[in-house]
């Protein structure tokens, strides 16, 4: 009887060398720190682009709200003519050191309204706003520069982020044979704290003769 004799071919694994693990692991840890720097640097730069985004913002706002409100400067509803501080030549009064203006007007609850901005130097600058309103039917009141020690104070800028680095004020006379007005140039530069980063922004403003 012929036996037939089967050969086993037997397959051998070869396993993963230690060398061969500690080059992967290499490779590995290399891709992943590129990864996370990559990811890094693009995190930070989202960061930077959103404080500066925040400052562009503020200074913008605090331009439009000293704007809006410097239009007003000078209205009364009954029509004698532009209201002007007790003393005041004109609608607007600029102080000496440029850095701060101040007016009256009538609101909307029949009101006087007095404004002052003013860039007070402290840690860090800032831009306020300061209102007192006095009722119109008190009768031979003195309608003076407004303080900023009474009444309501607000910083136009977040203090906890923004210091203001300049605000100047430029007021040029404008006459023609029916009225005089005036042209004001206002200037406004802040910058983030602990940072390099700075906004300017600039707007000129007309005043209204209100006759």
């Amino acid at each position: 009887m012929a036996i037939n004799r089967v050969a086993n071919h037997v397959h051998l694994q070869r396993g993963i060398s230690l060398v061969e693990l500690l080059i992967a692991s290499s490779l590995g840890l290399i891709v992943f720190t590129s990864v996370g720097s990559i990811f890094l640097s693009g995190y930070n730069m989202a960061a930077e682009r959103t404080k500066q985004l925040m400052l562009a913002q503020d200074v913008n706002d605090a331009i439009r709200i000293m704007k809006d409100d410097i239009q007003r400067a000078g209205y009364s509803s009954d029509n004698s003519g532009s209201l002007t501080l007790s003393g005041a030549s004109s609608t607007i009064i600029v102080g000496s050191e440029n850095d701060s203006i101040s007016y009256v007007y009538e609101d909307e609850s029949a009101k006087w309204r007095i404004v002052k901005f003013r860039f007070k130097s402290a840690s860090p600058n800032v831009i306020q706003m300061c209102v007192n309103t006095v009722p119109k039917s008190l009768g031979g009141v003195v309608l003076s520069d407004a303080s900023c020690g009474s009444g309501t104070v607000s910083s136009l800028m977040d203090q906890a982020y923004i210091n203001v680095t300049n605000f100047n004020i430029q007021q040029t006379a404008l006459s023609t044979s029916s009225a005089t007005s005036s042209l004001i140039d206002i200037s406004l530069s802040a910058t983030l704290k602990n940072a390099s980063y700075t906004k300017t922004v600039s707007t000129k403003i007309k005043t209204r003769n209100w006759h």
